[in-house]
């Protein structure tokens, strides 16, 4: 499962909810008959984009702008190309019916304002969130995928595209508002060394370790 509630720290615009990618076995489940392909809205946060545009619950997000969108990778690359306070129309189908909505995108605080440097969007990526049986493969019990990854903090620091974080300062991680949360209490510190120690793991098994200065210049 994705956590988009967060996606606009990270990118600079946000949809404001939570999607899995749609796969066959998920489709027969929600007697998805409509497309074989998207995104499955699993929660929609209040005051965003998502809320603007009345997406719910099992809604299947196809495209934005009108150009395919049916992976995380593919919302991440759309995302990028706008900012808080431009319109953008995203189909999506409900009860296999489809549906074409037009809204603003906002920042994770629910509104316009292009977020600045210092704020959480400098580390420089996107989080996804795990599904078991990548856990059970890679025999942990919890963590979240970089992704989307772009010039910042984490890039700065030798994170690759698909590492997973399972601890950060110590504590477990699961989602990107664990992220988010451990990153904000850092910055509150008086402490002028303001650094994430993170514990990880490759998808080939390989276990690293990453410090990531969070300290202004």
């Amino acid at each position: 499962m994705t956590d988009l509630r967060q996606f606009g720290t990270v990118q600079r615009a946000v949809l404001g909810c939570t999607v899995t990618e749609l796969d066959a076995k998920l489709a027969k489940e929600k007697d998805i008959t409509a497309v074989k392909a998207g995104l499955l809205v699993r929660e929609v946060s209040d005051r965003s984009t998502a809320k603007e545009l009345d997406l719910r619950e099992n809604d299947v997000i196809t495209a934005i702008n009108g150009t395919e969108t049916h992976s995380f990778a593919q919302l991440v690359e759309q995302l990028n190309k706008f900012r808080p306070g431009d319109q953008i129309t995203v189909t999506y189908y409900r009860d296999n019916k489809k549906e074409t909505k037009t809204g603003t995108l906002r920042n994770t605080q629910g509104n316009t304002t292009i977020t600045k440097k210092g704020d959480f969007s400098e580390i420089g990526c996107a989080f996804m969130k795990l599904g078991d049986e990548t856990k059970r493969k890679l025999g942990i019990s919890n963590g979240v995928k970089v992704t989307g990854l772009k010039n910042g903090a984490f890039r700065d620091s030798g994170i690759k595209e698909g590492f997973i974080i399972t601890e950060i300062n110590g504590r477990s991680v699961n989602t990107s508002d664990d992220v988010e949360a451990i990153y904000n209490q850092i910055m509150k510190t008086e402490d002028d060394d303001k650094v994430m120690f993170i514990t990880g793991i490759y998808p080939s098994g390989k276990k690293y370790y990453y410090a990531v200065n969070l300290a202004q210049e």
